[in-house]
């Protein structure tokens, strides 16, 4: 078995690195083309799914957590135009905010402004923990796949995408 390609053993650490990169998909029930149309978005995005692969260590989840909380502020920069949404400052949460209330203001869309703002804040505790989890940096970075994918949908139905 140890001669047998893409089977992991310990003779073999290129074949286990790239089986871990096949176990690890964020966003995995998207299918690959189905891209935001953000080039500087779906260029974090495959960076995060090729960083959580290769993560080992607790600097790797925290590093994680960092690309997270940087894909939230891209994705601010791509969906937010002030001339539309108005100028409301340089958080990422203010500016995803304006983009949710201009385009749908009624109540009921508060919980997609507080998916958003909860997104951002478990990476900024991911980015900062120094003991974190693979399992933490899998999380976070579902997490931000999806917020990127629900913003991408949301502003598509509307006809607000800035791509």
């Amino acid at each position: 078995m140890a001669g047998r390609p893409g089977v992991s053993t310990p003779e073999r650490p290129l074949y286990a690195a790239i089986d871990d990169l096949k176990r690890e998909r964020v966003g995995s029930e998207l299918p690959e083309s189905e891209v935001t149309g953000w080039a500087a978005v779906d260029g974090q995005v495959a960076q995060l799914r090729r960083r959580l692969a290769a993560g080992r260590t607790s600097e790797d989840v925290q590093a994680v957590g960092l690309l997270c909380r940087d894909i939230m502020v891209t994705l601010a920069d791509a969906c937010h135009d002030p001339a539309v949404h108005g100028h409301v400052g340089a958080s990422a949460v203010d500016r995803l905010n304006a983009v949710v209330n201009h385009i749908a203001p009624r109540e009921e869309n508060e919980r997609l402004r507080k998916l958003l703002k909860a997104t951002i804040d478990y990476a900024n505790v991911v980015q900062h923990r120094r003991q974190g989890t693979l399992i933490e940096a899998g999380l976070v970075a579902e997490a931000t796949v999806a917020a990127v994918n629900l913003m991408r949908r949301f502003t598509k139905a509307f006809g607000e995408s800035r791509s």
